[in-house]
């Protein structure tokens, strides 16, 4: 049976140290045929000039000409824009993907597609492996590091609160990515968008088995950052306002997954959606007892008391 075609896009900033590993361990897959797009993001290093030399190289390398300083969504929303294949993975530029991280990924996704049809919006994502800057091994899953369970990816009460799924490790049908381009302003973060996305719209589904290294340096845009209970509580107390405003936001994303997809989502989705963004705009005891009603929650007793105090 012939191997379906999959994209994969890269969009790179700043990353001349460790983009060799990232291309390299993409050409060590143990699946074809792949294509890969991509494009850099106004970079002052020579990320760019290697991402050309690659281009040069493999004639299934295509690199975008245009450097202009976009920021990390747009840049990924425009390889994306570009991508024909019926699957499309999104890498990051300081991984190493573990040569079978396609062939994994490709079966997670048309299990999902073999159970409800190829015409479902579909994602579907892997635990990740932590390494440090010399690819020495942190710690063998991303999720018991970071005490995440992936299985709020399943319940959008509380994946609209905390994303569990780095956009690294997930890969997405066709169906998926017609739904969501482009995407709407004011969104925090691709990845996040397009499991949300996904949840609402189709289904989204996930292995622990890890398929990538994912390196920690100290500059990753997200990474693998732990918080300690002292952390959490010195935040509630001295950085309150950053917290409502980084709570503001995913209640505005909130707010445009019910502006983009209200006609298309179940009646219980919609009621979260609404509780969460605050749709009526209620008093604020009105706000927390109809979130509380629907179930919105995050990680933790601690991380619930914060999240009902922000609201």
């Amino acid at each position: 049976m012939k191997n379906d075609s999959v994209d994969i896009v890269l969009a790179t900033y700043e990353g001349e140290t460790y983009i060799d590993d990232l291309i390299n361990s993409i050409f060590l897959q143990d699946y074809t045929p792949f294509r890969v797009y991509a494009r850099d993001d106004g970079s002052t290093d020579n990320t760019f000039n290697k991402l050309k030399k690659y281009a040069e190289q493999f004639t299934q390398f295509t690199v975008i000409e245009n450097q202009e300083h976009i920021g990390i969504i747009k840049n990924f929303e425009q390889l994306l824009q570009l991508t024909k294949s019926d699957y499309i993975l999104l890498a990051d530029q300081d991984d190493y993907w573990f040569s079978d991280k396609i062939s994994r990924s490709i079966r997670g996704i048309r299990k999902i597609e073999s159970q409800f049809g190829s015409d479902t919006p579909a994602l579907f994502f892997t635990d990740l492996q932590i390494v440090d800057q010399n690819l020495l091994k942190i710690a063998d899953s991303f999720w018991q590091y970071k005490n995440l369970d992936p299985e709020i990816s399943q319940v959008l009460h509380k994946l609209i609160v905390r994303n569990v799924c780095p956009g690294c490790s997930m890969i997405i049908n066709r169906a998926l990515l017609e739904k969501t381009l482009p995407f709407p302003n004011g969104i925090i973060m691709h990845d996040w968008w397009l499991i949300l996305s996904a949840l609402v719209l189709g289904k989204v589904a996930y292995s622990d088995t890890p398929t990538i290294s994912y390196r920690q340096h100290g500059k990753n845009s997200i990474g693998a950052k732990k918080k300690s209970i002292n952390q959490k509580i010195y935040n509630l107390l001295f950085r309150y306002r950053d917290m409502i405003d980084e709570k503001n936001q995913t209640q505005y994303q909130a707010k445009l997954l019910l502006d983009q997809y209200s006609t298309n989502m179940k009646k219980e989705d919609l009621q979260i959606l609404k509780a969460y963004s605050n749709y009526r705009i209620e008093s604020k005891i009105m706000h927390k007892y109809r979130c509380y009603k629907n179930g919105i929650s995050t990680k933790g007793v601690l991380g619930n008391i914060g999240l009902y105090l922000l609201l």
